[in-house]
Order: C-alpha cells, then structure tokens, then sequence
C-alpha cells in the first residue's frame, strides 16, 4: 500500500472514530416485512430478550462469585447491578437500538442518561430485593427483582434514552 493511500485509509479510519456509520447489518431489512411500528416493537422486544439473556447472566454470575467470597448479598447484589448495567448498555447500543446511533457525543449523552435510569431502576431491584429475600431464596430474589427491572428499563429505554431523533417522548 502506498504512503498516499495509508494516509486516506488513516484519515478515513480517523473519521469513522468520530462519526461512525449506521450499523446495517442489525436493522431489520424492510424485505423481510417489519415495516410497521407493532412489529418493530416485537422485533425490539425480542432482542431485549436476547440482551437480558447475556447481561442477566453476566449479574447472576458476579453476584455468585461475590457471595462465595463472603460478601453480603446487598453488596454483591450492587455491584453486579453495575456490572451488567455497562453489558446492557453495549448491547442495548449495538443489537436493539443500532438504528437510533449518532455521533460520539449522542451516544456519550445516552450513556449518561442510561446510567442515571439504571440507577434509578436498580434502587427499584435492591427495594424489590430485599423485600423478595424475606420470603424467597436469594438467587430467587434475585432473579425476580431483576425480571421487574428490565421490564420497567425496556420503557424508559424506548421511550426516553434511545428514542428516535427528533421524536417526542
């Protein structure tokens, strides 16, 4: 490859750092005859689903580990709460909402935004937690408040943080 078109490949490269393009190959061809808003709706649901399958394991899996090495189950509740919260994030960007990107910035402001919602949906998972401990089994507890969680972070997301340019909450 010659300087000149390692330099445009670079400048290119450095270009798409900055504003990177759509990615395609996530959205739902219109061919396929998801065009309207219901069944985007059941398309988007359905890989929340997919994503809650990684980033709800990825919780269950640091809150194991962390209660194997003695912490309490509040504590290592909250932090495997952080952790998947930043697996949902990714995936939430990348496989249920890749259509609704923009620039770096956009994304940083979602990123912001879908911290704050976490939070506040997580304070709702520890409430419902420790609520569900007194009657259930922990890994139960677990599981169900984070069940109501994802639910009520499907919302917000949707309506709020990832809603469409120029739209409307």
């Amino acid at each position: 490859m010659s300087d000149k078109a390692l330099g445009v490949h670079i400048g290119m490269a450095a270009h798409a750092a900055v504003e990177p393009e759509p990615k395609d190959y996530l959205v739902v061809p219109s061919h396929i005859g998801i065009g309207s808003p219901a069944s985007l709706f059941r398309v988007r649901l359905l890989r929340a689903c997919g994503t809650s399958a990684v980033s709800g394991p990825a919780q269950l899996g640091v809150y194991i580990a962390l209660t194997r090495l003695a912490w309490s189950p509040p504590a290592a509740n909250a932090i495997a709460l952080v952790v998947a919260t930043q697996v949902s994030f990714v995936l939430s960007c990348v496989v249920i909402w890749p259509d609704r990107g923009g620039a770096w910035t956009r994304v940083l402001r979602r990123w912001a935004a879908f911290q704050g919602s976490a939070l506040g949906t997580s304070l709702l998972n520890m409430l419902l937690f420790v609520i569900l401990l007194k009657a259930l089994p922990d890994l139960v507890a677990v599981c169900m408040a984070s069940g109501i969680g994802a639910i009520t972070c499907y919302i917000l997301n949707d309506r709020l943080i990832f809603r469409a340019a120029g739209s409307v909450p």
